[in-house]
């Protein structure tokens, strides 16, 4: 159900479940301060040259259903280009097996997240898909935004396009024992939200941000159910505003091991801190996701990989 509320601005760039997590968490006053000069319709050029030079980027969408799922696409660098400041080109098909492969039809909304992992440096963008063919997806611009570097590990990732024909797409409705190991020995994923009503409102639609913590940051309690902690970021709450106004969402997790991607999407839930025990003063809320399906991806990317360093915010962790 989405929430009503009757006094949220004209101008607000954000929706009423974004505004009631920043409600309830004491900072709603304070990001509309700040939020609709950081919020923007255009991309920045400092944007726009980030976005063109990266190797990968992440993006959220949705299946025929209406379900969420992230995703990369990858190419050299330069793959993706921006004819103009409200325009974004992938120049790049989606990977053999991608539970993407149905959606992100023209006019649907999607996320849009860039990180260059040696510089920590990530911004994002919220639109429309404009065009799309099976080597170019095309995105109009509705909101463009910067991300601090929190929580990012430094790292070189290589990504090449594997043989079609090798792919072996694993779809399960719960975690199998490769996808534990993946997920148990994680440090960074992705994931992809979205609000319960799609329309012309630049503030409905997806989001897809970055998740990092160290090896064992996310909680396996069963085939059907993770959680993993929400940490300070930049106050504006859009993932948690859309698990408030909807609760579905997509993860996705890079498998170095197995040149894989891991695949989820379920429906997500906030625990709150006056709910949580246990856990470290860093760990600001639990994130609870209840697994609708899976989809292991063995063989449709190889990559090479290097940690470099871990985020410096986790020093004061013990890691």
């Amino acid at each position: 159900m989405t929430i009503k509320d009757t006094n949220v601005p004209a101008t607000t760039p954000f929706h009423n479940g974004e505004l009631m997590v920043q409600d309830k968490l004491g900072v709603k006053e304070v990001v509309a301060k700040y939020a609709p000069r950081m919020i923007r319709s255009f991309m920045l050029d400092q944007h726009r040259e980030l976005f063109e030079k990266l190797p990968f980027v992440v993006l959220g969408g949705l299946d025929k259903f209406g379900n969420v799922w992230a995703t990369i696409m990858a190419g050299s660098s330069g793959f993706v280009t921006t004819p103009d400041e409200t325009q974004l080109l992938v120049n790049a098909g989606l990977f053999t097996g991608d539970p993407l492969e149905d959606g992100l039809l023209t006019d649907s909304k999607v996320g849009f997240l860039g990180l260059e992992t040696t510089t920590r440096r990530r911004n994002r963008m919220n639109g429309r898909v404009s065009a799309k063919s099976e080597e170019q997806l095309g995105i109009h611009v509705e909101q463009s935004f910067g991300n601090c570097p929190q929580y990012i590990q430094k790292r070189e990732i290589g990504m090449t396009r594997g043989d079609p024909e090798a792919v072996n797409c694993v779809r399960t409705e719960a975690l199998t024992a490769s996808a534990r190991q993946v997920i148990e020995t994680a440090d960074t994923f992705f994931i992809a939200s979205r609000t319960h009503e799609m329309n012309d409102d630049a503030s409905t639609g997806l989001d897809v941000s970055h998740r990092g913590g160290l090896p064992g940051f996310i909680e396996i309690l069963d085939d059907n159910t993770i959680r993993f902690p929400d940490y300070a970021g930049n106050r504006i709450y859009n993932t948690l505003g859309n698990i408030v106004d909807d609760g579905r969402v997509g993860l996705v997790f890079i498998d170095y091991d197995n040149d894989a991607l891991l695949y989820i999407s379920g429906t997500a839930k906030v625990i709150w801190d006056n709910e949580i025990s246990g856990h470290s003063p860093e760990v600001e809320r639990i994130v609870e996701l209840k697994i609708r399906e899976t989809v292991h991806n063995f063989g449709a990317v190889h990559f090479s990989e290097q940690l470099i360093e871990r985020s410096p915010v986790f020093r004061r962790f013990g890691g």
